[in-house]
């Protein structure tokens, strides 16, 4: 069976905005319209999986994961996380 490729965007709410200034409203707006467009390229990737027999695995990390990294993740670490399920 094949896999799809990774899909990177922000899926959780975000906190509300504390004035209503234009320039407020305005990141608002645009934030909520990414985090809808990482939601349906989520939902079309699950479609196409499940359509064509391919498995469809997800990970989100959590939004209070801070550690930084030392170095750049390389291709290695991502197929050690894929193999460990994590």
């Amino acid at each position: 069976m094949g896999r799809l490729p990774a899909c990177n965007g922000r899926t959780t709410p975000e906190p509300s905005i504390d004035k209503a200034t234009l320039p407020d409203v305005a990141e608002k707006g645009v934030s909520s319209l990414i985090k809808a467009d990482g939601i349906g390229d989520l939902y079309r990737l699950y479609a196409i999986s499940k359509r064509d027999g391919i498995d469809y695995d997800y990970i989100e990390i959590p939004a209070d994961f801070t550690v930084e990294a030392k170095k750049p993740v390389r291709q290695q670490v991502h197929a050690c996380v894929v193999r460990r399920g994590l």
